[in-house]
């Protein structure tokens, strides 16, 4: 018997040890009150959320275990203030509590050491109830004695008698299974009097204390974290339903009990858990809103068990505390234990197996912890993975509604999907729905709250074809739902044809962006459904679904962290799954491999392009391995083709930055590669945040490197990301800033290329953009060839892509001579020209004659190939357009098709319902009830309409295109762009199926409806056009912006959007502003009723000012849209018709031009007198030679502007403004600097404005401007070294070389401006706009303004200004002199744009002048210059010249063609049936050694394409003094001087003399020279001259290696050799080219690109990175190649040799023969020799074998 008490004591006190806080045999009663609200807590307290009451009876029973019911539980309903906030105190009288409706069966809680370790409950029990049970358990989870405390610094146990402690563990609860850290503590027993609820028996302390425990939960480190989340793929290192996301999101759990006795023996008095979820709605948002969950269990009773609670029957083991999914179709969803989501089978948590794994999880925490960098546990780690997958939900099948857990309407009713209520009936909801979209779309905000209402319905449904209703709507919402069902469903309408093939892109396009859960099974089904025949024979259906498909592999599949940010894996596990994996690499790549290689071999441009950009959007380094064979040159492709393969690493780079890195750096620094090729390399390598090292290196050899687009690359590029702002650029910026000094000082211009980065902050909106803007500089024009532009945006946090645009041709020229080919004008300008061209072959100097001589080889240029590349909104637009020379072939053709539609007339109706960007969140809240964030941007673009046009003549007839006289097309449209930001939080109530909501919507509408005609008149140059806006229903609003902060109360099955439901409240604001006006009625005679609520009193102007200049123009005005305030305001303008008296506008442009040789003024009627625009325009040309008039010999031009509106109001008087301009000008010389310096440029001009109706007394004002040279500004000059430089150059008779070039254009810049303002009846609203400019311009220069007052003009209708710019031009003083006081404002900063405007140059206007610093010149425009000594090219190489007394090449045109037969046309061949051809010769003067003659012919359809020969000579002979140049032209004298031009056809060609006895010739449009008879001076007007041009002028294409490139088409090595080889008399001239035609040493011959081996076995993941860059073949010997050095050449070995290691050495070696490939020694060479000496191993097994040459090989090697 002793023994037997000692027993029972022994058990007693053991269960005591293990279960502390429960006394057996005692039953304990607690009241249970929670509350959860929803709310824009920071903006009103207007509150939405339920109030809950229960009784929990706990019984402790001998075994340890816990048996427990819940009673009476109770519910109320609120939605309304709450003065307090959410913790507000409500009498349960004021509120009307209902029953909860759970099923009261008991339930048992199994401890273990303390701690709750598992929840038994009843089966029938339904799955919502046992959650709810859960919480309310969850408050007794006390871990109070440290079991399965986490390794921390903070740790300090409870000791045996204490009753402190603090420490970390994994702890599981409703929330998840989460690190917790415990803060145990005594308190003092009067902190709880003033809350003595907290502690009612305080008499079961004993002899022990008050203690308090809290408890706060990090969820960044859990095991088990119930979460439903979508749309974060650019979320950075955040997680969702973390601690934070961003700046966006907080997420918080606190719990605090309140024990009465010792940590080895308590009593819960209290215990409670707030959790509190606060967020930005819209995420950049300065207000926040909320949901808040609070659940307290306050001890009410102790008592003996009078009646035992009874036993568990049907008893299911739940597994844990943690929050259990629903199973939304199963019909009863009754409790569920954890089971895994494969296999489907329980899983016991209480098993052996779940205590080994949980044991192996904490061993590994631990050690990772004691001998880790990081503190605790990650839940991404490995060992808790096989942990995770027993809670998830099983993946869904192809054809199955997905399970999704904690959404509305998949678990809203009783836990199951809405569509299992009686009530409801989804698929007519949905019919309904559509047809109200359909009825609605005149006000399409409603149309958006409904349409994502459609989507999310959908996607509880498998049924999804429609029985009636808006087909559109219905048709989007499917796409939009991103279900296996929708696929499927989408699948069988293209299959049978239910939609278009354009309609049937965009829905791919759509659900491609709209996948949920992208399982294997779904991903086969796409790649089956991408190679279908009837897929790929439709386009654009074809090249959507394969970018779409490609894109979707790389979110699911290779970018690890985007698939688990993305897609709902903690719902359904990862999607990322080896077999997954396995699939993309043995079928998808190898597939598009393949296509690509077919592709190339049936030179399919179209499908080229699209399996490149389809393979780079794989973005794997396997995808990127499908390239190497054509960018190593193993396969051939074009060079365009290779530049789009390294375009297309993008993706890489982002998501393999290490491997992109390797692969662009080694195509970077190859010098033999193209330049656009190395361009591209660049531009993607700057993604992949390049170290330091490499930068610097970059930089660096920018000093050397020949290739200029590649130096503009690299310099933009570093520059540009020194000047990032933000944290997530810190290292690239740090980078590129130690980078940066080393760079080239070149300046370069658009024509090179750039990569220009930008980042802006806006601090009001919480928003960071980057902006990237990107060209591909050009060889054959002055502008690029290629851009791209992307913005991308990041609110808080949350990062997303907003817009992208890239466009790319191979050669701008080609694309416009094909262009040209397909007219009928330029066509028989051709058959005219091979008339011709026989004759013109028979003239000595013609162009072909002179290609005859020289034998000039042709340079073929590759066939034209194009792309265009654009996708905006987030994904959900996407245009890829391909294009080659057989589609600009097909122009005419296309053309055609269009007229004959016009001409029918051609109805159009499009409308797209789309959700551009889709987030949702949801997770338990702490009373066990689904907190739900969703955050949608729907966008619906409708466009209605109908029109009709005609060309006369036809443009397309015969296959040829021809310019139409007159084009007339009308119209009539209706076009609608409604956008809505649609934000909620909310939770949801599953037992009785409510939502409880606080949310924010913005909505953004234009709406168009105008009917127009419009009559292009090219005959005699007038457009005019008639608009009349279209009669629309009464309150159509044109425009409207609307903001609402609501609450919202509202039944799920509700299926009408929250903000038009009955319980949706409002939040207004109190200061409320308004305007409600009618405005130009009277003005413009259309009635805008304009209506304004807003809380602020009017626009921030200064802030709308401000937020511009930070951003560029277009990120700026899209930040307009997202406000970061929450307010309610409405902005609507609304068209009138009944108070607008105009019906229709008519305006009239006009433009005509005609050269009159002779200028007499006409004395006919005024301009403002005549009605008829025709002859208004005539006479304006009468008087003034055209409303602009310029003479190149006159000094004198002439300007008038003339504007005469119709009938503006009810008076019908017209308004009309007319500006007339006179200016004095004079010539200046071009070649002589000394000049310059003697003699002053000057500019007077004179300006009369007059403008007001004509019946009233015009408002005038009259300016004078006069444009100087200051002293201070000659003297800078003269003290210049450049100017050293140049009179040195001077000495030796060379006048302009580039030093005198630059100073001579320098010397007549005007610095001093002074201009007299004079005004009268002017009215008081317009004094009163210039006033405030006036003084936000001192406002703006305080700190440097000076007043000084009795210095005014003492006249009150006069001004007078001064601006005087230092004689470094970089910052001005500027004066401003009114009536009675002068103001002044010193030192002004002049940027450079500014400089080109108001530093007036005589003979360059603002327009040559802005383009010659866009193109990066000093000269204002591309100068080659043959002086007395030695020349300047355009490349800017200088060279001395030797030249002689026979004819020789300046520049020749001869463009680059591509072959459009099977035969290549020789040059000669070329030149025949070339429309235009330009030569200019130069030689020494037979009278003089200092003097030379020119001679200029050239041919075009302006002369009839009669060759003109044109000869300057100095002029020598008696008769000639005071002239310079003697002019013939065909062997006729002309005289020509500084008062009177040479015309030929017109002013086609002008020559004419220049102050100083120079002679000008220019050609329109297309280049001039300037000679005096020593030296002469080309400058080109025309890009098409760009490496199109042979001679002693050099390339012309920016690399100055390449300027001596000779007829034979090869590099002269000797300045010599280079000016005989273009020689076209004598002999000498003929044997320079024989030697250049055998490409000796003399002439090296340009080959591009030298092929390299860029992507490694390692880069493309078939080899370990640490293997080796050698292929190996024994311990001390690989395999390398070698090279050898002979006759200045470099020799490569084709294949590679063996050599010994670096740590071996040879044993014997025996001699072979082996095959190589020779170059020059250059600049490339040098650096593969260089590569090769550092282990590099170069393949050359594409090259051509050049011979054999003996080397020694290695037999063996050893230590």
């Amino acid at each position: 018997m002793w023994s037997q008490s000692v027993l029972c004591l022994i058990v007693g006190v053991a269960l005591a040890s293990t279960n502390p806080g429960w006394k057996d045999g005692a039953e304990y009663i607690y009241n249970v009150r929670g509350r959860t609200f929803a709310s824009l807590h920071e903006v009103d307290n207007q509150y939405s959320g339920i109030l809950m009451k229960a009784r929990l009876i706990i019984q402790p029973k001998s075994d340890g275990k816990l048996q427990a019911q819940i009673s009476d539980a109770q519910y109320a309903q609120v939605h309304s203030h709450l003065q307090d906030g959410w913790n507000t105190e409500i009498s349960d009288s004021e509120l009307g509590y209902k029953l909860f409706g759970m099923s009261n069966y008991p339930f048992q809680i199994d401890m273990k050491d303390g701690v709750i370790s598992d929840l038994i409950v009843n089966k029938e029990v339904p799955n919502w109830e046992a959650n709810i049970i859960k919480s309310f358990v969850s408050q007794f989870q006390l871990n109070t004695n440290g079991h399965g405390a986490l390794p921390s610094k903070v740790n300090s146990l409870p000791e045996d008698q204490g009753n402190s402690a603090v420490f970390k563990t994994m702890e599981e609860t409703i929330t998840g299974n989460t690190e917790t850290l415990y803060d145990i503590h005594p308190i003092p027993e009067y902190v709880l009097q003033s809350k003595p609820w907290m502690a009612r028996h305080l008499e079961t302390k004993g002899d022990g204390e008050i203690i308090e425990v809290v408890k706060h939960k990090n969820y960044s480190n859990t095991i088990e974290l119930p979460l439903y989340h979508y749309g974060f793929a650019e979320m950075g290192d955040w997680k969702p339903a973390t601690n934070q996301m961003g700046n966006f999101f907080i997420r918080d759990s606190v719990s605090r009990a309140i024990l009465t006795g010792k940590l080895k023996r308590f009593t819960v008095q209290n215990s409670y858990t707030v959790n509190e979820i606060i967020m930005s709605p819209t995420l950049n948002n300065e207000q926040k809103g909320s949901v808040v969950s609070m659940l307290n269990v306050t001890l009410e009773t102790i008592q003996s068990q009078t009646k035992k609670i009874d036993e568990v029957s049907y008893p299911i083991k739940l597994g844990n505390l943690v929050y259990t999914y629903d199973s939304p179709f199963s019909g009863s969803n009754g409790a569920r234990a954890k089971t895994p989501n494969q296999g489907g089978n329980t899983f016991d948590f209480g098993s052996e197996e779940y205590n080994r794994q949980h044991r192996s999880a904490m061993m590994k925490r631990m050690r990772r912890s004691i001998g880790g960098s990081e503190e605790g546990y990650s839940s991404s780690s490995s060992d808790s993975s096989e942990y995770k997958k027993f809670y998830k939900q099983d993946q869904p099948k192809m054809n199955a509604v997905p399970e999704s857990p904690l959404l509305p309407l998949t678990t809203g009713y009783k836990g199951m999907s809405i569509k299992q209520h009686k009530e409801v009936n989804v698929i007519q909801s949905v019919q309904k729905i559509a047809q109200e979209i359909g009825n609605e779309l005149e006000t399409p905000e409603r149309s958006l709250r409904k349409n994502t209402l459609i989507a999310k319905s959908l996607y509880s449904q498998s049924e999804q074809e429609p029985q009636y209703g808006a087909w559109s709507a219905f048709r989007d919402a499917v796409a939009e739902s991103g279900t296996g069902p929708a696929f499927l469903t989408i699948q069988e309408w293209i299959y049978s044809k239910k939609v278009d093939n354009k309609e049937a892109a965009r829905i791919v396009l759509t659900m491609t962006n709209a996948v949920r859960q992208p399982t294997l099974q779904y991903m086969q089904s796409f790649f089956d459904f991408i190679k279908k025949p009837e897929i790929q024979s439709k386009s654009p259906l074809n090249e959507t679904a394969l970018m779409g498909f490609t894109n979707l592999v790389r979110k699911v599949y290779v970018d690890k962290k985007q698939s688990s940010m993305q897609y709902p894996v903690e719902s359904f596990g990862s999607f990322r799954t080896d077999k997954g994996k396995k699939f993309i690499k043995s079928s998808v790549i190898p597939y598009l491999t393949q296509q690509l290689q077919e592709a190339v071999s049936r030179a399919d441009t179209y499908k080229i392009h699209a399996y490149i950009r389809a393979l780079g959007n794989v973005g794997n380094p396997e995808s990127i391995g499908a390239f190497e064979p054509y960018l190593e040159g193993k396969k051939q492709v074009s060079q365009f083709q290779r530049f789009m393969m390294v375009a297309a690493t993008d993706k890489l780079a982002e998501s393999y930055p290490e491997v992109a890195q390797s692969i662009l750096f080694k195509i970077y620094q190859n010098a033999g590669e193209s330049q656009e090729v190395r361009v591209a390399a660049v531009h993607q390598l700057m993604r992949t945040r390049p170290p330091t090292d490499m930068l610097q290196r970059m930089a660096s050899y920018t000093n050397i490197d020949t290739q200029e687009h590649v130096n503009a690359a690299v310099k933009s590029s570093i520059e540009s990301a020194a000047n990032l702002k933000g944290e997530e650029y810190q290292y690239l910026r740090l980078s590129a800033k130690a980078a940066q000094p080393l760079l080239t000082k070149k300046n370069y211009g658009v024509q090179h290329g750039s990569n220009l980065l930008r980042s802006y902050f806006t601090e009001e909106l919480k928003i960071w953009s980057k902006v990237a803007t990107q060209s591909i500089g050009s060889d054959d024009e002055f502008y690029p060839k290629g851009f791209k532009y992307s913005i991308r945006v990041n609110i808080n946090g949350l990062r997303h892509r907003f817009g992208y645009v890239q466009a790319m041709v191979s050669s701008i020229d080609e694309l416009i001579h094909l262009g040209k080919l397909q007219t009928a004008s330029y066509q028989q300008q051709k058959q005219k020209q091979e008339r011709e061209g026989g004759e013109q072959k028979n003239q000595q100097f013609s162009s072909q004659k002179i290609a005859q001589i020289l034998n000039i080889k042709a340079d073929e240029r590759e066939q034209l190939e194009g792309y265009f590349w654009m996708e905006g909104l987030s994904g959900y637009f996407q245009k890829f357009i391909s294009f080659d020379n057989h589609s600009v072939e097909r122009w005419p053709e296309e053309i055609r098709k269009f007229e004959d539609e016009l001409k029918k007339g051609k109805n159009y109706h499009f409308t797209k319902l789309m959700n551009t960007k889709e987030i949702a969140l949801s997770f338990p809240t702490e009373m066990g009830f689904p907190f739900l964030f969703t955050y949608d941007i729907p966008v619906l673009w409708k466009i209605n309409g109908e029109v009709s046009g005609t060309a006369s003549p036809q443009i397309s007839m015969g296959n040829k295109l021809y310019k139409p006289d007159t084009v007339t097309f009308k119209t009539k449209n209706e076009f609608t762009l409604n956008s809505k930001i649609q934000s909620r939080l909310s939770f949801s109530t599953p037992f009785d199926h409510h939502q409880y909501s606080s949310g924010f919507d913005k909505n953004f509408q234009v709406h168009i409806p105008l009917n127009g005609k419009f009559q292009i008149d090219f005959k005699n140059g007038q457009v005019e056009a008639e608009i009349e806006p279209k009669e629309s229903h009464e309150g159509a609003r044109l425009f409207h912006y609307s903001t609402w902060p609501y609450t919202s109360m509202g039944d799920i099955k509700d299926f009408q959007p929250v903000s038009s439901q009955q319980n949706t409240h409002y939040i207004k604001q109190k200061n409320l502003h308004s305007f409600d006006k009618t405005l130009g009625k009277k003005e413009t005679g259309m009635a805008l009723r304009v209506q304004f609520k807003h809380e602020r009193k009017s626009v921030n102007l200064s802030w709308l000012s401000h937020l511009l200049q930070k951003r560029d123009i277009i990120s700026g005005l899209l930040s307009l849209w997202d406000d970061a305030s929450i307010q309610r305001s409405e902005i609507n303008v609304q068209y009138v018709p009944e108070q607008s008296s105009v019906r229709k506008y008519i305006v009239r442009i006009g433009y005509q031009q005609k050269y009159k040789s002779e200028f007499k003024g006409t004395s006919g009627a005024n301009p403002e007198s005549i009605s008829d625009p025709l002859a208004r325009r005539e006479n304006l040309i009468d008087k003034i030679g055209e409303g602009y008039g310029k003479s190149n010999v006159d000094p004198k031009s002439r300007v008038m502007i003339f504007y005469k509106g119709g009938s503006t109001g009810q008076d019908g008087t017209p308004y009309e403004i007319s500006l007339k301009a006179k200016s004095f000008i004079p010539n200046t010389n071009g070649l002589d600097l000394t000049y310059s310096m003697k003699n002053e440029p000057t500019a007077d001009t004179q300006v009369e404005l007059t403008f007001g109706k004509s019946r009233e007394s015009s408002s005038k004002i009259k300016a004078e401007l006069t444009f100087r040279r200051s002293d201070d500004r000659k003297k800078f000059l003269q003290e210049q070294p450049m100017y050293r430089e140049c009179q040195r150059e001077m000495r030796e008779g060379n006048f302009q070389l580039p030093a005198c070039a630059n100073m001579t254009m320098n010397s007549n810049l005007l610095d001093r401006i002074n201009v007299k303002v004079q005004h009268e009846n002017i009215k008081p609203e317009v004094v009163d706009t210039i006033k405030s400019i006036y003084q936000a311009w001192r406002f703006n220069y305080f700190p440097s303004l000076h007043i000084e007052k009795g210095k005014g003009t003492g006249k009150e209708n006069e001004i007078h200004l001064q601006a005087r710019f230092d004689p470094d031009l970089r910052s001005a003083n500027v004066s401003v002199k009114g009536k009675e006081q002068e103001s002044t404002i010193d030192n002004i900063h002049v940027g450079e744009l500014a400089k080109k405007i108001f530093v007036v140059h005589p003979v360059f206007h603002v327009r040559s002048r802005i383009l010659g610093s866009v193109l990066g010149l000093h000269t204002y425009r591309p100068i080659c210059v043959v002086d007395h000594t030695h020349s300047s090219t355009f490349n800017n190489k200088t060279y001395p010249t030797p030249i002689d007394k026979h004819w020789t090449v300046m520049l020749q045109y001869v463009p680059k063609e591509a072959r459009h037969q099977e035969r290549q046309l020789s040059v000669e061949e070329q030149l025949t049936s070339q429309t235009e051809n330009y030569a200019v010769l130069v030689r020494k003067n037979s009278g003089s050694k200092k003097q030379k003659d020119i001679k200029i012919t050239f041919s075009s359809p302006k002369t009839d394409f009669k060759v003109v020969d044109i000869t300057m000579n100095p002029a020598q002979e008696q008769g000639y003094i005071g002239k310079k140049v003697r002019v013939t032209i065909d062997g006729k004298e002309v005289q020509v001087s500084d008062k009177q031009s040479h015309d030929i056809n017109d002013d086609y060609v002008q020559i004419y003399g220049l102050p100083n006895g120079e002679v000008k010739f220019e050609i329109k449009g297309v280049f001039y020279t300037i000679y005096d008879g020593e030296r002469v001076k080309l400058t080109v007007l025309d890009g098409k001259f760009r490496d199109s041009v042979r001679g002693l002028c050099g390339a012309f294409n920016d690399d100055k290696a390449r300027d001596f490139l000779t007829s034979e088409n090869c590099i002269a090595g000797d300045f010599q050799k280079f000016v005989r080889g273009y020689e076209i008399e004598g002999s000498e001239g003929e044997q320079q080219r024989q030697r250049f035609s055998r490409k000796s040493h003399e002439c090296v011959p340009v080959i591009t690109p030298l092929f390299a081996n860029v992507i490694s076995e390692w880069d493309t993941g078939r080899r370990d990175k640490y293997a080796g860059s050698g292929r190996s073949s024994g311990k001390y010997t690989r395999f390398q190649t070698r090279y050898v050095e002979q006759n200045g050449e470099i020799c490569f070995t084709i294949r590679p040799m063996p050599v010994c290691s670096s740590k071996s050495r040879e044993r014997d070696f025996i001699k072979k023969n082996v095959a190589v490939h020779c170059v020059q020694k250059s600049n490339v060479a040098q650096l593969w020799k260089n590569q090769i000496d550092k282990g590099s191993s170069p393949n050359f097994s594409h090259k051509k074998e050049t011979k054999t040459v003996e080397m020694e090989l290695p037999q063996s090697c050893s230590e």
